[in-house]
Formats: C-alpha cells, sequence, structure tokens
C-alpha cells in the first residue's frame, strides 16, 4: 500500500524556525512500512530551507508568533495547505499517518480535514503524545481520524496496513487483534485494543529513514542527523511526557549498531554533525566509553552532541 507520512507544521506557519530537527519516531515507521515492502514517504512539512531563523527562548516573540499560527492554521488558502493538497494529489496515498504532539493539534486535524475532503477512502492514523493521552476525546469529535496509535508503533503501523488490505469485512477484525490502537467499533463506540509492549531488541530495526520537503514545488531530502540510541528513562520529571511513550525502563541499542547507522549516514549523506536525542544519553557510563572507544578505533571524524543530566 501507499503510505504518506507527515510531521504538520508549527513554526512553518508562522514563517519562521527554530530549528531543523524533525520526528526521528516517523523516520521508523517510513524504514519499518519500506520493508515489509509497502512504499512509504515521510514529509516534514513544517520545514522550509529559506525561512528565517529566531531565537526559541524569545518569549515576546513567541507570544506574537503564536497569534501568527492561530491565524494561519484556519487559513484555507495558505500555500502551506495548498502544497499539502498538491502533495495528495500527486502520491495518490491510501494510509495518512500524523504525528501530534499538543502545539501542533491544530494543524494535525486541519491535515485530516482536507485529507478527507479529497479522498474519504483514505485512512489517516493519529499518532504522538497528544494522539496518545486524548486517544478517545480526540476520536469522539473529529470524524476525519479514523485510527489512534499509542505506544512503540514501529511494527505496529505494518500491522494496521497490512490488515487494512484486506476486504472490509475482515479488516476491522483484523484491527481489533492488533495492540496498541483506538478506533471507533461498528456501532460506533471507541474501542482500545489494549497495550502493546515495547520491543525488546532494539538492534532489529531497520534503520531510520530520512523525512523530504518540499522547495518550492520539488521534493527534496532533509538528511537525518538527530539520532537515539536507547529507549526509556528512569527519572520520572514532573515536567516531561517520555515515561508516557517509552516507560522506565531504558532499552539501548549495541555500541555497534548505533556506530553503524552513524557510517551509514555519513556515507549515504555526506554529513558528520549529529545530535544524539536520547533522554539521557550518557546514563550507561561504560555503553558510552564503548561507543568512543569504537570511534576513536576506526578513526571516525564526526562532531555530536547529547542531551545528559547533572546527576
Amino acid at each position: 500500500m501507499k503510505i504518506l507520512l507527515i510531521d504538520p507544521p508549527y513554526e512553518r506557519l508562522m514563517g519562521i524556525k527554530t530549528t531543523s530537527v524533525y520526528p526521528i519516531g516517523l523516520s521508523y515507521l517510513a524504514a519499518t512500512s519500506k520493508q515489509a515492502g509497502h512504499e512509504a514517504i515521510y514529509m516534514n512539512f513544517d520545514y522550509e530551507k529559506d525561512l528565517p531563523i529566531v531565537n526559541p527562548f524569545s518569549r515576546i516573540a513567541n507570544v506574537n508568533n503564536y497569534q501568527t499560527y492561530l491565524h494561519e492554521v484556519s487559513n484555507d488558502s495558505n500555500r502551506v495547505w495548498e502544497l499539502f493538497r498538491k502533495l495528495i494529489r500527486e502520491t495518490s496515498p491510501q494510509v495518512v499517518g500524523i504525528s501530534c504532539i499538543t502545539i501542533k493539534m491544530k494543524s494535525a486535524l486541519m491535515m485530516a480535514k482536507i485529507v478527507k475532503e479529497l479522498n474519504s477512502d483514505i485512512k489517516v492514523i493519529l499518532g504522538g503524545h497528544h494522539a496518545m493521552l486524548y486517544a478517545e476525546e480526540i476520536l469522539r469529535y473529529c470524524s476525519d481520524i479514523d485510527i489512534i496509535a499509542s505506544g512503540e508503533f514501529d511494527y505496529g503501523l505494518v500491522e494496521v496496513v497490512n490488515a487494512l488490505e484486506k476486504k472490509f469485512d475482515t479488516s476491522y477484525e483484523k484491527l481489533c487483534d492488533i495492540p496498541g490502537l483506538y478506533l471507533r467499533s461498528q456501532q460506533n463506540t471507541i474501542m482500545s485494543t489494549g497495550v502493546r509492549e515495547p520491543i525488546s531488541s532494539l538492534d532489529t530495526l531497520p534503520f531510520p529513514e530520512s523525512a523530504c520537503y518540499y522547495q518550492n514545488s520539488d521534493i527534496r531530502v532533509l538528511p537525518l542527523t538527530s539520532l537515539i540510541a536507547s529507549r526509556g528513562c528512569p527519572y520520572k520529571c514532573a515536567y516531561c511526557a517520555t515515561t508516557n511513550l517509552w516507560g522506565r525502563r531504558v532499552r539501548w541499542r549495541s555500541p555497534e549498531n548505533f556506530f553503524n547507522e552513524i557510517k551509514y549516514r555519513i556515507r549515504t549523506y555526506n554529513t558528520r554533525n549529529f545530535n544524539f536525542y536520547d533522554d539521557c544519553f550518557t546514563l550507561n557510563r561504560k555503553w558510552v566509553e564503548e561507543f568512543c572507544d569504537r570511534i576513536i578505533k576506526d578513526k571516525v571524524s564526526i562532531n555530536w552532541s547529547c542531551i545528559s543530566s547533572i546527576n
């Protein structure tokens, strides 16, 4: 099947950008979908190369820019929405997956609305932190959303797409057997298919795909430079939602597997600057030392940054 994965616009609707970082979760979904034999493209609709860079910590600028966002997200003639319609018409997806964090919720719903207006047969799947936490409420009030994905969904999307390939009278029964979904029953009630178990070995996952973006009217590749070596965090900070997705048990890729991905990205995209976005990259000192030893041993020249904690 043809799958289109979307990171909705937020800063782009304000006419600014603060970073070129984009959600890596959709990158993994694109990779597992391709591995399973489906056609998949990941479009980052929040990125535009020529937008001005602003200070993300400027409080006044953020307030003013957010008012711009609220206006443009509902502006049906905005160029971003016209490009999205163009993409749907040109790619003819059968499934559209949209990532949704809270600040992008309005954009995600606008995209779902556009998809259904163009072709009501396209299945729209919503995922991400906000969708997980408010799944029942979203399905209750947003008829343009067909399915909400919950939990670690790297292989879940493949299972959903495989089920949707079946005839309509059997696809619903197949979906009910896939854990990690919220969907409407045949009686139009909202149901959950249960909790999805986390992946036991992260080394079994394919390397994540890079996103694409529109440069004028052309689709270009935006090389992925934000990588993760682990999932989970043992802490439970009041301001952080990461444990809602990964839990508090930390799972690591092997240093060898992570290093091989870096070499792959150097070889494929000729990039040597990486950001490691693990919740706490230095949590496992032995792992970090093995990884650094491998960099030194193979004489690989890269620049990298990571997230850590003072304790």
